[in-house]
């Protein structure tokens, strides 16, 4: 657990998760992957009045998934093969074709919980709200 990573992007006015970030590796360099999310959301500019499913799909219709996952690749943060980037309609990472494990969609909209471990720790966590 001592890199492991999460970063949980959520709606700031219902204070439900968007997006989830979980790395393996890496993930020290947290505070950095954060400056370079909130840039790409800030470009993104998404209309205040939008209700959380709203936001995820212009958040998804404009390619955000992928543009957080090739920043939080390019810091370094997690690897190709243990970073994924995901929401409640899809995900960018390894084997994105492949159907995420129960836990991960049961403990989803649970801000803190890391989905990678059973016990839903992260050594690094911090929230974006949009």
């Amino acid at each position: 657990m001592a890199t492991q990573g999460l970063i949980s992007i959520i709606d700031k006015d219902t204070k439900e998760v968007l997006i989830k970030v979980v790395a393996g590796s890496n993930d020290m360099c947290i505070d950095e992957v954060v400056k370079g999310i909130e840039s790409i959301l800030n470009v993104v500019k998404l209309p205040s009045f939008l209700d959380r499913q709203e936001k995820l799909q212009q958040l998804i219709s404009k390619g955000a998934l992928s543009l957080i996952y090739n920043r939080c690749l390019a810091i370094p943060f997690g690897s190709t093969d243990n970073l994924i980037i995901y929401s409640n309609t899809g995900m960018v990472g390894n084997n994105p074709e492949e159907e995420l494990p129960s836990r991960w969609k049961d403990t989803f909209n649970i801000i803190e919980f890391n989905p990678r471990w059973d016990r839903g720790t992260a050594a690094y966590f911090k929230i974006i709200e949009i």
